[in-house]
């Protein structure tokens, strides 16, 4: 593809739709190896190549903007061909944090930076909410009561 189609392909990329507070396992297989992220709807699929779910997913969904869970390399499929944009940066980021002794001390500082998440809604670095993953609300609500 030339850069204009590797833009507009980029430009299909829904931040908004990827999930990274969860299981990261392909939704059909439920097999953790060799992941792959649509960055386009946010589903897990296993593999690249050709009679994977991500392939078929790609060809099915017009869906074609892909990241390794693993190594967080961007990939365009079917082609399979690598995509190295820095715009998708942020997203790389939000599923392989890293923190420097630095930014962790700073963590209990009143003067902490507010961090963005995908979505661009500001929050404390650190802070992990509870998601509600199917009947779970009760242990929710113990384990809000117990951190009190």
């Amino acid at each position: 593809p030339v850069a204009a189609e590797i833009g507009a392909l980029v430009a299909t990329v829904n931040r908004t739709l990827i999930e990274v507070d969860v299981e990261k396992v392909c939704a059909f297989t439920l097999n953790a190896l060799n992941v792959y992220v649509c960055l386009v709807c946010g589903k897990y699929l296993s593999g690249r190549g050709p009679s994977t779910h991500a392939y078929f997913h790609s060809l099915d969904e017009d869906h074609h903007v892909f990241m390794s869970v693993e190594s967080q390399k961007v990939f365009i499929l079917p082609e399979g061909m690598p995509l190295d944009d820095p715009s998708l940066d942020d997203i790389k980021a939000v599923f392989n944090p890293t923190f420097s002794a630095g930014d962790i001390a700073a963590l209990d500082s009143a003067s902490a930076p507010l961090g963005r998440d995908l979505a661009s809604s500001k929050y404390i670095p650190g802070i992990v909410g509870l998601n509600n993953l199917s009947l779970t609300d009760g242990i929710n609500a113990a384990v809000s009561v117990l951190a009190v």
